[in-house]
């Protein structure tokens, strides 16, 4: 279970990170971006639009992360991490292609 518990965590974390990096790129696209090994980028308006779009795009598909709570009664020491990702996995897909918004 520990196992499971330090995937969930790292799981999350990294979810948390990319959301968080993805905002920051929204609020800022207008400023002058710095990437290693190409230099200094600066945005034009109409780029600016079409890279916010493609942050908004990306946030959508990154979507919110929920992990099913386990039933109180369950062996934790039986819980596949396999069930666990097909589950997650089944449960984001279900919830892209039949979300309303």
């Amino acid at each position: 279970m520990k196992k499971l518990n330090c995937i969930v965590f790292d799981l999350m974390s990294w979810h948390q990170g990319v959301a968080a990096n993805c905002e920051l790129m929204m609020e800022h696209a207008d400023k002058p971006m710095v990437i290693p090994g190409v230099g200094e980028i600066v945005l034009t308006a109409e780029e600016q639009r079409g890279f916010r779009i493609g942050l908004i795009l990306a946030m959508a598909w990154l979507g919110d992360i929920t992990f099913k709570d386990m039933d109180e009664s369950a062996d934790p020491d039986k819980v596949s991490v396999d069930e666990l990702a097909k589950d997650i996995f089944i449960r984001d897909v279900s919830e892209r292609l039949f979300s309303r918004e």
